[in-house]
């Protein structure tokens, strides 16, 4: 049969106006927003699942058979569904209420740096909720080991959840996300033993590539510049370029690999400083981020060293940071915000009919090769 949106929107708002409902009486009746009954009746939003759609005719007592045909539905799957209407099958929010936990960020400041990588996967995220109208997202900092009672409840209240950030920092909290057995994706992490759905950069083949990069530049004695070890997702990165170096028969030094309690331009230039004041540096370095390549490139000026002459440089991500580098950086280029907009569509197809009952995926983000001038093969 012919459908089309409009047509669905036209009955709808036939019936609504015929029964003598506003669209915000129909959006009290139903249980969802006013901006949802708009969007649906001015063709601004797909035809609705089929427990809408019967939510609707309930509410306006229109025959379900002119929406459902309007909608392509068919009425069997209105009779199976009316069926099954008293089971314990979660009925969501239309549209849903989606809880973005952000672990270890606090957001307030975390948004004085939009550049961060984690902020430009927020930003993704948000865009691609904005532009596709289907859900509210709140973004939540969490920044203490466990939720409390309260804030638990509030987020149990929620349709599904997206987790990002540190969450290897804040297990319990993560434990407690998932103890609530809502829908949830993870954004930019995994976690070990445990099958959920996440999106994450394809790293392994990034890390393969950029050392296969540099190995075929004629390096041979490869640097690492980054957070402490064991956090995420940092070490991630080093443990798979120190596996890649291993099946060459090659190893990064323990004196060459150095690591920031934390990531700012005064940690960054007191480690340079001191590790140039040994006069004994690896032939290349790589930077964990891209934040990190302006310090270090400016602790070298400082020291009189210049970037690639003595020292090459190569460093993972594509933030903005890269264009306060000269000569810009060789870089492995991950896609933060591609990762967020791509959680939140994960996590909608989730909580849509037809995926309610899929298999937890894996999605991984393609990562691209930038080739800067930061790169020279060594003397």
């Amino acid at each position: 049969m012919e459908t089309n949106l409009l047509a669905f929107g036209e009955l709808l708002r036939k019936h609504r106006r015929q029964s003598g409902l506003t669209q915000r009486d129909l959006a009290r009746r139903v249980g969802v927003d006013f901006s949802y009954i708009s969007k649906l009746e001015n063709d601004r939003l797909p035809a609705p699942a089929i427990k809408t759609i019967r939510r609707l005719t309930e509410a306006i007592g229109a025959p379900p058979e002119e929406l459902l045909a309007a909608a392509n539905k068919s009425p069997d799957d209105f009779v199976k569904g009316s069926a099954t209407k008293q089971s314990n099958r979660r009925e969501y929010s239309l549209p849903p209420h989606l809880d973005v936990l952000a672990f270890g960020m606090d957001l307030d400041s975390d948004r004085q740096s939009p550049d961060s990588y984690y902020m430009q996967l927020l930003h993704g995220l948000q865009a691609e909720a904005n532009r596709s109208a289907g859900a509210k997202v709140n973004l939540r900092s969490c920044l203490q080991p466990r939720f409390d009672v309260d804030t638990l409840d509030e987020i149990s209240q929620r349709d599904g959840l997206i987790l990002t950030g540190r969450l290897d920092l804040y297990m319990d909290g993560v434990e407690q996300a998932i103890s609530t057995n809502l829908p949830l994706v993870l954004a930019n992490r995994r976690i070990g033993g445990k099958t959920l759905n996440c999106v994450l950069s394809d790293y392994y083949p990034a890390c393969q590539e950029l050392v296969d990069y540099l190995y075929g530049k004629g390096f041979r004695r490869f640097g690492w510049l980054g957070r402490v070890e064991k956090a995420p997702h940092y070490d991630y990165r080093l443990d798979m370029i120190r596996g890649r170096l291993a099946s060459k028969g090659m190893q990064i030094l323990p004196r060459d690999c150095h690591f920031l309690e934390q990531i700012s331009p005064d940690a960054v230039l007191q480690t340079m400083a001191q590790w140039i004041a040994l006069g004994d540096l690896p032939e290349v370095l790589i930077c964990s981020n891209g934040s990190l390549t302006p310090h270090v490139q400016r602790a070298m000026a400082t020291a009189g060293l210049t970037c690639p002459d003595d020292l090459s440089l190569a460093c993972f991500d594509n933030t903005d940071f890269v264009r306060y580098c000269h000569p810009e950086p060789t870089r492995m280029a991950t896609y933060p915000a591609e990762i967020g907009r791509r959680a939140y569509r994960r996590l909608i197809e989730i909580l849509s009919e037809e995926s309610e009952r899929s298999a937890p995926e894996t999605i991984l983000v393609p990562t691209r090769l930038i080739e800067g001038g930061s790169v020279r093969p060594p003397r």
